[in-house]
Order: structure tokens, then sequence, then C-alpha cells
């Protein structure tokens, strides 16, 4: 299941990648390895080809992607107890899952950015989607064309299984490393708790906010840049605001 760079049912739906750059794992060192780019499916595949038992540091450099193959990947690094470092940025699926994942999470030269996850998701799409008209006016916004009531569906099927799936799974994994789901639903929040009326597509943690939240052995500062940004929300509204908020 592919996750946008804003968690949001319509894009969930269309699973439209966030960005193009392929992910890959490479080798720093002989003790080091990366991860940059989209995270996708066969990505927790090709980690096994490269990873080694006596890796003590993974680098990161990802915008996020496929949340369930993150996750994954999280659940198979959480033995490793890496050093996990973010060099240049981690947002969405990296942040939620990969950052997480290590025993020591430093922000070495970059943000570690958040938004929400699969738990908020879900109990945001049970509110939206209480029937079939409603999945299809949003899954199909141009009608259905030729499709069969049975094909709807079965299409709605699908959808609703496999996002219960990774929501249990996204349940599971934060619950054994004690992150709090308050935080993700903070997160989640268009305004991330501001209260301000205000877009931010991104939560910044402060060390103060990794703590109140179960975050353990955070290292460094987030260091950014401020950006404008602007999306369409499920009704096709226009939304406009800032790319990050820090608090």
């Amino acid at each position: 299941m592919k996750t946008c760079v804003k968690f949001g049912i319509l894009g969930l739906l269309a699973s439209i990648p966030s960005f193009v750059l392929a992910g890959e794992w490479t080798r720093v060192d002989k003790f080091s390895i990366k991860f940059s780019g989209e995270i996708s499916a066969g990505d927790k595949t090709n980690l096994l080809n490269i990873i080694k038992r006596t890796d003590k540091r993974l680098y990161l450099n990802s915008e996020g992607g496929d949340a369930e193959e993150a996750l994954k990947i999280a659940n198979f690094l959480l033995p490793y107890r890496l050093h996990v470092i973010v060099d240049g940025y981690c947002a969405s699926s990296c942040a939620n899952y990969l950052f997480t994942a290590g025993n020591i999470k430093e922000i070495r030269n970059g943000w570690v950015g958040f938004h929400g996850n699969m738990i908020s998701l879900y109990k945001e799409t049970r509110n939206k989607i209480k029937t079939m008209n409603d999945y299809t006016s949003i899954r199909y916004p141009d009608g259905i064309g030729n499709m069969s009531s049975q094909d709807v569906m079965n299409s709605y099927t699908v959808f609703s299984d496999s996002l219960y799936d990774v929501m249990l799974l996204d349940h599971n994994y934060f619950t054994k490393i004690g992150l709090k789901q308050d935080f993700f639903d903070l997160s989640f929040k268009n305004d991330k708790g501001m209260n301000d009326g205000s877009f931010y597509e991104f939560l910044l943690p402060s060390p103060q906010t990794f703590a109140k939240y179960g975050f353990k052995n955070v290292k460094g500062q987030q260091k950014y840049k401020q950006e404008s940004v602007s999306y369409s929300d499920d009704s096709n509204s226009e939304i406009n605001g800032l790319k990050f908020i820090y608090k």
C-alpha cells in the first residue's frame, strides 16, 4: 500500500507516490549502510542482500513511501539495535518506521518529519467512508464508468481489508517500541496541534516533544529551510500552508 507525503484518503486510494527517486541500499563502510529514495515493494528483500550482522549504523535520506514495506523493514531492523543517522531528510514512512527502528536515533544533518500513521488514517477513513457512495465519490470522482456494482464492491473490499491489515501491523509495531498513538494523531492534524487554523505538512519534533511521546535516545537538532506548500484535499479544495512546524 502506498501513501503520499500528505496522508489522506484521496491520496491513499489513488496510490500516488510522493516522488520518483527509487529507493536504494548502499554500503557506506565496513559497519554502515545507507537507504536513500522512495520506500517501495521489494526494499526489504534488497536490504537482506546487503546487511551484515556486524553492521552498527544506518544512514537515511528518504521522504518515505510504502508504509507496509517500511513496517517490514523496521521490524526486521529492530534486533540489530542500529545507530540510525539522518543525513538529509527522513519523512513520512521513513520517520515512522526506519527512524524509530534505531536504538540510537540521530539527526545529524537535516530533518525528521511526521504527519500521522496508518492508525490515524484508518480512523479518518472510518469517519469519512460510511457508505459505498462515500467510497465511490472519493475513489471515482468522475464516475465509475463501465464498472459493475460488483466491481466497485470488490474494489472497496480490497481497499478496506488492506487498510485494516496495515493499521493492525502499525499498532503492533508502535506498541512494541513504546511510542504513543497520541503523537501520530497530533501530527496527522492539518495544524499539527498548533490550533491556529494553519496547514503544516510535517511536524518536526523538538527534543522535548520527542521525549514527551516516548521517543528514546534521540540526538541532534532539526535543520530545515521553511517552504510554502499547497495541495488539494479530498474535496479538491486547494489548501495553502507551510512545509514545517517545529514544536
